[in-house]
């Protein structure tokens, strides 16, 4: 089976977006929730269901729709041996949004004074 170029372009950029909305809808989930924790709001696994009024959790979720929706639509458009390999993309780019998250409160956390404000 031949796919032309444009099909293969088409596929890889839907690919590699889907990576970025996959691999950012963690981060934005996580964000939400740890903001609710900061106001003191009952955790969901207690029977809590204030991250649905979040908008940043729902953010996260809408994301990862759009990101699942861009992968589902990749594999029309390259072959599959392109699109599986780069669905590990995601993991990347949420380690990468994830250090930048986490840096500066463990820096803070172990080594307070190389922190000046």
């Amino acid at each position: 089976m031949e796919v032309n170029r444009l099909d293969f372009y088409i596929g890889l950029s839907l690919a590699v977006s889907s990576s970025v909305f996959i691999g950012s809808s963690f981060i934005l989930k996580k964000k939400g929730l740890l903001r609710l924790a900061c106001k003191g709001s009952t955790r969901a696994g207690q029977g809590g269901y204030a991250y649905l009024k979040e908008w940043l959790w729902w953010a996260g979720l809408i994301s990862m729709g759009a990101g699942e929706a861009a992968n589902f639509a990749a594999y029309a458009f390259a072959p599959a041996t392109l699109v599986t390999p780069l669905g590990a993309l995601s993991v990347l780019v949420r380690c990468a949004f994830f250090s930048n998250f986490i840096f500066w409160k463990l820096l803070i956390r172990f080594f307070p004074h190389f922190v000046t404000l």
